[in-house]
């Protein structure tokens, strides 16, 4: 046996009838056909072995194509797609109406995971994908020990993530390691990420004496780098975060991380959230003779400073200025001291010291207040001020965080204070003109609506839309992007 056959094959010229060699066929040819002489040049159809010596090989018939389905009917056929279809797999549709045929193409599926569902990190969870053109799906862990959350939470979301089929973008906010949370997320870790910040940890205000927590900044820095992109609620969030990073990067030792503000400036962008406004009416005229309220609907935390609106009206009170006092803000202490201190000295002032326990009451108490103040160190939006704007409070704001972006420029002049000292003169100018104070209202109002989820939920769907490839900026779009993923990253 040689060559696998049981006998030694016969030779070309053997084989074939006169010995003339395999015989040549015409292109398009039968099998059997004899080829002429002017068709020499032809090609030469390759012989196989067969019962009765080498015969040309059968040409493979091609596959029939079917016709390509126009475009218009394609777009004919889903625009008859009844509005109540319900949305496939497990991802979530918007309610509603489905889209034009140019947004439902636009749509994508998205992992949101928020490690610390409470607060304004609940609200925009859920008010963005109430709004949103996409299909979302929300991954989350209850709103309790954002420290923990910070160090550890990524692995228990990873967990729940890796159980996920893979969707077209996932998108964590800034109290988690994205870093490991991608790196255990399973297929959801392959397509393109973004972080979406609502604080950082490198401006956050700490208690005299005390650093930052190293944990705390290696994770941010681990966050920046691992996302394909970066969403920042107002201009002075992203600068502030931008100039931590790099003082953490310029204190490491050597070797330092290298491209980190590189990546960051062309991965950051300034992206405001929505606010839920639904059911806030128009500002109505204040009753004539009533004292004006002044409203407080912060969190009683050392970031918001609540002990200098504490002392501030207690100078007013002493100063003789006639006025009442709604407090709604939120605690985790049982009693904060200020709020325990405005009890027992202008106790006879306070209409209300303690938040509302439903949405319909909450705006009932802030259409009965007439201003608002605060006096915060830490600011990165600010949900409760835009919430009291659009009821027709008039606020009182410090003059730095992001509150000079939050009222714009017409406004600053009239909003906006430097310190204590002034904050104080401003009020007792407004508390004794009235007048000033209603004619202030509708333009309050007016530029809170500018931060309604109908306004800013295009831009956030947009930048989802261009993350996964479609119109995105550069670095955009590729999974597992990050600064691994772009080469000649300089030191920076």
């Amino acid at each position: 046996m040689v060559g696998g056959f049981a006998r030694d094959p016969p030779s070309p010229r053997a084989a074939c009838p006169g010995g003339r060699g395999p015989r040549r066929v015409g292109r398009g040819g039968p099998p059997g056909a004899e080829s002429s002489a002017g068709e020499a040049s032809r090609r030469r159809v390759p012989a196989v072995p067969g019962r009765h010596g080498l015969r040309p090989r059968q040409g493979r018939p091609r596959p029939r194509r079917e016709p390509l389905r126009r475009f218009s009917a394609r777009q004919e056929q889903l625009s008859r797609v009844p509005a109540s279809r319900p949305g496939r797999g497990p991802f979530r549709r918007p309610r509603g109406r489905l889209p034009p045929v140019a947004e439902r193409e636009a749509s994508r599926s998205l992992l949101f995971v928020e490690p610390f569902l409470d607060g304004s990190h609940a609200a925009f969870a859920r008010g963005w994908r109430r709004h949103s053109r996409h299909r979302w799906r929300i991954v989350s862990l209850p709103g309790a020990h954002w420290k923990w959350r910070l160090r550890t939470g990524a692995f228990e979301l990873a967990r729940r993530l890796a159980a996920e089929p893979a969707p077209d973008a996932v998108i964590c906010t800034s109290l988690v390691d994205a870093a490991h949370l991608k790196l255990f997320a399973g297929p959801a870790g392959r397509v393109p990420w973004l972080v979406y910040w609502h604080e950082n940890q490198f401006s956050y205000p700490r208690p005299p004496g005390q650093p930052l927590e190293r944990s705390f900044a290696v994770a941010h820095l681990a966050s920046v780098l691992a996302a394909d992109g970066h969403g920042f609620n107002s201009r002075a969030h992203l600068e502030a975060m931008r100039a931590g990073l790099a003082a953490f990067v310029k204190e490491a030792a050597p070797p330092r991380p290298r491209g980190v503000l590189r990546h960051f400036d062309r991965a950051a962008r300034v992206l405001p959230p929505g606010v839920e406004l639904s059911g806030f009416p128009p500002p109505e005229p204040r009753p004539v003779g009533d004292p004006p309220a002044i409203l407080w609907n912060h969190r009683w935390e050392e970031d918001k400073r609540p002990g200098a609106f504490a002392r501030t009206m207690l100078r007013l009170a002493e100063g003789g200025a006639s006025f009442r006092l709604i407090l709604l803000g939120t605690t985790v202490q049982s009693r904060p001291r200020p709020l325990e201190l405005l009890r027992e000295k202008l106790g006879d002032r306070i209409l209300r010291a303690e938040p509302a326990r439903t949405r319909g009451s909450y705006l009932a108490w802030l259409r009965r207040a007439d201003l608002s103040v605060s006096t915060a160190a830490q600011e990165n939006f600010g949900y409760a001020t835009v919430e009291a704007m659009a009821a027709g409070v008039v606020p009182l704001l410090p003059e730095r965080l992001s509150y000079p972006e939050l009222v714009g420029r017409a406004l600053a002049p009239h909003l906006l204070y430097r310190d204590e000292r002034e904050l104080l003169a401003r009020l007792r100018a407004l508390l004794e003109n009235p007048q000033r104070v209603a004619a202030l209202r509708p333009a309050v109002a007016a530029r809170a609506r500018i931060h309604s989820w109908e306004r800013r939920v295009v831009a956030l769907d947009d930048w989802v839309a261009g993350a996964t490839g479609r119109g995105s900026p550069e670095g955009f779009g590729r999974a597992g992007g990050g600064i691994g993923a772009r080469r000649g990253a300089g030191r920076r």
